[in-house]
């Protein structure tokens, strides 16, 4: 199988300008065709490129409506737990309204050079364990 090569943090970099341009087609091209996703506070996974690309560009209009509730997607690193100590992996820290209200993590897999799961956790791994790196991809 001939996969191109998307490394985690141009994946991460590309989500967090699809957040901070509010514009899900930035992602389009790099999602698989049966993408997961999937949220903490949802009872069920999304599975599709069509749902997800759906889902994601309701929620970006709905952001864009409403001004105060402005989204900052900066480029993370999850840090790993004693007790599972996996390498660090880029991912995306995301606030609301001003960039030190941090509200969640996103979490990216990857699979023959597409995205194929993104996870959205607000409570494992809290957002708060991530190290963040001040930067905020346009």
């Amino acid at each position: 199988m001939d996969c191109k090569e998307l490394k985690q943090k141009e994946a991460a970099t590309i989500l967090a300008k699809a957040w901070n341009n509010l514009d899900a087609s930035l992602l389009e091209p790099y999602m698989a065709k049966e993408i997961i996703f999937w949220s903490q506070q949802a009872l069920t996974d999304m599975t599709g490129k069509n749902a997800v690309l759906s889902h994601l560009n309701l929620e970006m209009e709905t952001m864009r409506k409403s001004p105060d509730k402005r989204v900052f997607a900066e480029l993370g690193e999850t840090k790993p737990y004693r007790l599972a100590p996996d390498a660090p992996e880029a991912c995306v820290v995301l606030a609301h309204g001003d960039k030190n209200n941090v509200q969640a993590l996103v979490l990216l897999k990857l699979e023959c050079g597409k995205i194929n799961s993104i996870g959205i956790c607000f409570e494992a791994p809290h957002p708060s364990t991530a190290t963040r790196s001040g930067e905020y991809p346009h």
